[in-house]
């Protein structure tokens, strides 16, 4: 093996490592959630599988998403249904701070996204730049679902799908 190859080797290496080590770190955290909130272990468990699938599929998934927005539904806004997202959005983002892939916005607004999309809610996936950062986020009705509700004032749209 000549030098170029042993550095690329060592360089995966040392990823997969990294998330081993992550993954066994913060498992206890997971635990421990679990046994605080036993009711989100299996949303946790979900989002964590849907976060990778997500940045296994990013650019694609985001690409399409832009490209062909879908026809609006309109779904009738219970208690229940307003209760599913709030737990969905904290699970997916109490997932993604332990995940060793460690997504971002845009990986969290898809899994969002997504959800809704097979529950028959036509959201919509904004994205907006504001102070040299991007931000993505999910809206229906135009209720910010997952993140602040003045968010489109400090990181103005860019995209709206």
């Amino acid at each position: 093996m000549n030098t170029k190859s042993n550095a690329i080797a060592s360089s995966q290496i040392s990823k997969v490592f990294f998330k081993i080590y992550r993954i066994a770190i913060l498992f206890p955290h997971l635990t421990t959630k679990a046994i605080t909130k036993p009711k989100y272990i299996w949303l946790c468990l979900w989002a964590f599988q849907q976060l990778w699938w997500v940045d296994s599929r990013l650019k694609d998934m985001a690409l399409e998403a832009l490209q062909t927005p879908g026809e609006s539904k309109s779904a009738i806004w219970t208690p229940e249904l307003k209760q599913a997202i709030r737990q969905r959005v904290i699970a997916i983002a109490w997932t993604a701070k332990i995940h060793p892939l460690r997504p971002k916005c845009l990986h969290r607004s898809l899994v969002l996204y997504n959800w809704l999309r097979e529950q028959g809610i036509t959201p919509k996936l904004e994205v907006g730049w504001g102070d040299k950062i991007g931000h993505a986020w999910v809206t229906y009705n135009d209720i910010v679902l997952n993140d602040r509700a003045d968010i489109a004032n400090v990181t103005p749209r860019l995209s709206r799908v």
